[in-house]
């Protein structure tokens, strides 16, 4: 039960107009507000709802920045770490996720990309040298001539040292592509010259050499141990570096052949006089 809004007259609840004067009825003001409050109440229910199903952050974090600066220090330090992989991918993620435009979103993304690549180049500079540490192995223990173990089955002779006194043209061995020509002159007053071909007169090594007769059995090849007094290095003397060589030496058939190794075997020439 209520009452007219203009003559007092007692009229039903529902009732849009008043029985005896006939004045229209308008809604109380709290049913109003009760309607505005259902409303709101909804609407914030509703952003609730759709937050948590898309799980988006709708603020600035700076989650995404931290996980690029630690994936990338991880990447340089530990040279190729799947964690890095694995940070730098959640890191670009939380970043591209971040709704508002901000700088921990740009760096986020910019750090998380950046691991990325190095993680991906570092990955194949792993397998690289693998490769390359694999194939120097196999030189090591080979005695680097595929050709002396053939000397070996067939019992070819050992050159004289007269015949080791020659110019030798070299091709450097290489697992990843490159290589280079180099000339090796060996005189039979024990010296020897060793550079690259192009640019001999500005890149080369001098220095004696002595030949190791107890090496190998069986007649079929001699070890020289070439000591590098002299290195020259794009036209400079270089006096604080010496370098010495390993040359394996046979002769198959007509021809003289060696491989010749540094001193710490990072690179290997195959040689052979024409």
């Amino acid at each position: 039960m209520k009452f007219c809004e203009d003559c007092g007259n007692k009229i039903e609840k529902n009732e849009k107009f008043c029985s005896k004067c006939g004045k229209k009825q308008t809604a109380s003001k709290t049913k109003k507000e009760e309607q505005v409050k259902e409303e709101k109440n909804d609407q914030v229910k509703s952003e609730e709802v759709k937050q948590v199903v898309n799980n988006v952050p709708s603020k600035d974090s700076p989650a995404g920045l931290i996980l690029g600066v630690i994936a990338i220090v991880l990447a340089l330090t530990m040279f190729f770490s799947p964690i890095a992989l694995i940070l730098a991918i959640i890191g670009l993620v939380l970043s591209l996720k971040i709704k508002v435009k901000s700088g921990n979103k740009t760096a986020g993304i910019v750090l998380n990309t950046v691991a990325l690549i190095l993680t991906i180049i570092m990955f194949f500079a792993f397998i690289v040298l693998i490769g390359v540490f694999a194939a120097l192995d196999n030189v090591s223990q080979n005695g680097g001539i595929d050709y002396i173990e053939e000397a070996i089955e067939n019992n070819i002779t050992a050159p004289s040292p007269e015949e080791i006194a020659a110019t030798w043209d070299c091709k450097q061995i290489s697992t990843i592509g490159t290589s280079e020509s180099a000339t090796l002159t060996i005189t039979k007053d024990y010296t020897f010259t060793f550079g690259k071909t192009e640019d001999i007169a500005n890149n080369y090594v001098k220095g004696i050499y002595e030949i190791d007769y107890d090496s190998y059995t069986n007649n079929y090849g001699y070890a020289l141990e070439l000591d590098g007094k002299e290195v020259v290095e794009n036209g400079q003397k270089n006096i604080h570096r010496d370098i010495d060589y390993d040359f394996v030496v046979t002769k198959y058939s007509s021809s003289l052949k060696g491989v010749l190794t540094d001193d710490d075997n990072s690179k290997v020439y195959y040689c052979y006089v024409k």
